[in-house]
């Protein structure tokens, strides 16, 4: 490419200028981009302080007065030997490079962190059962540890 452009000179010497051919730029091809047409919000907006009333369905059954007895058993890991538990031994505090063993009593209102979530749990479900009742259903919970 470079004779090609250049055939007029044979020996170039110091001083002469030669063609250096570029590659030829492509022109820029316009694409037209067309926007996704946003489709219209088709649920009505209601004021906010308006009360939605929804019709009942065909086949509603009001609950109000519900008799029968239910044995409910909870089986949730407690932890009721690590709750039960008032005091542990610090075994931080090294002196002459033997611990020091200290017995630490914990509050009375302390709970083993990995069955709170159980705990709240249970406490869901008594007040559940407690709806249940209101009702007039008989639940009888049965709880154990696992």
């Amino acid at each position: 490419q470079l004779r090609k452009e250049n055939r007029d000179v044979r020996f170039p010497q110091v001083g002469d200028y030669l063609r250096i051919p570029a590659p030829k730029v492509q022109e820029p091809v316009a694409i037209q981009v067309t926007e996704p047409e946003l489709t219209v919000d088709t649920v009505p907006q209601q004021p906010s302080d308006s009360v939605v009333v929804l019709p009942r369905p065909a086949g509603y059954t009001p609950v109000r007065d519900l008799k029968g007895s239910f044995d409910v058993a909870v089986l949730l890991p407690f932890y009721t030997r690590d709750n039960a538990r008032r005091s542990y031994i610090d075994s931080s505090k090294i002196v002459k490079g033997k611990p020091v063993y200290k017995v630490v009593k914990r509050n009375d209102d302390w709970i083993y962190p990995k069955s709170l979530g159980f705990v709240e749990m249970y406490e869901g479900i008594l007040m559940a059962a407690d709806t249940l009742r209101s009702v007039g259903l008989d639940i009888n919970l049965h709880v154990y540890d696992i």
